[in-house]
């Protein structure tokens, strides 16, 4: 059996360094999402090719293409690229915190091959959701798929508990209140802000269930 205190102590004691040379797919994502907040804030005209679904303007009036056109002219990058794009420099900063919190955690212990996986289909399950269930609208950034994370983490350690995927009980708290608070519509009303609740559920979902297919095939090192 793996000694679980001392790797966690070589984990949290690690140099900035060392925990980017681990963390390349982590990295990769922060540096794409920094990039689409730069197109969201300095080229709004090339935000459309990023969008879930293809848009034009008409004397600034949005006008949605279907995402079925997006897919018949296979541009399948439109599933994942609206996670890159976040509308304010606050909203990148706090999400990058939190995806760096969960992910680097999850690619230094599962491996990068595993991460990449679970981001994309995070990702193309939060963001397809939230368009079937909120409808055209511009949406974006890595919430969804940081819910993803955190359910995968949190589903994993009930079925099969393991020290090295731990996340503080404060934290999960924390983001499972801001979910229900942003379902609840009282951030709307009070900070006047649209969240992409769908995304964040359904993101969720999709990391509780990639956690619960996980946890029934648990690695041998982890053994």
């Amino acid at each position: 059996m793996a000694d679980d205190k001392n790797t966690m102590l070589q984990f949290d004691s690690r140099s900035l360094s060392l925990q980017l040379s681990n963390a390349p797919i982590v990295v990769m994502v922060l540096l794409l999402s920094v990039i689409g907040t730069s197109v969201v804030e300095w080229f709004p005209l090339l935000v459309h090719w990023l969008t879930i679904q293809d848009y034009s303007l008409d004397n600034n009036v949005i006008i949605f293409s279907s995402i079925s056109s997006s897919v018949d002219n296979a541009e399948y990058w439109r599933l994942v690229t609206p996670v890159f794009l976040h509308f304010g420099y606050f909203h990148l900063i706090f999400n990058a915190l939190l995806f760096w919190v969960l992910g680097q955690k999850i690619e230094y212990f599962l491996g990068s091959p595993r991460l990449a996986v679970y981001i994309v289909l995070i990702a193309a399950c939060s963001n397809i959701g939230q368009y079937l269930l909120g409808g055209a609208a511009l949406f974006g950034g890595l919430s969804g798929v940081v819910y993803g994370l955190l359910g995968f983490i949190w589903i994993r350690q009930k079925i099969s508990p393991v020290s090295e995927l731990s996340v503080p009980r404060g934290l999960i708290g924390f983001m499972f209140f801001w979910l229900i608070l942003g379902i609840s519509g009282l951030v709307n009303f009070f900070m006047d802000v649209s969240i992409a609740n769908a995304a964040h559920a359904i993101g969720l979902a999709s990391g509780v269930t990639l956690g619960v297919l996980h946890g029934r095939n648990r690695p041998n090192y982890l053994q």
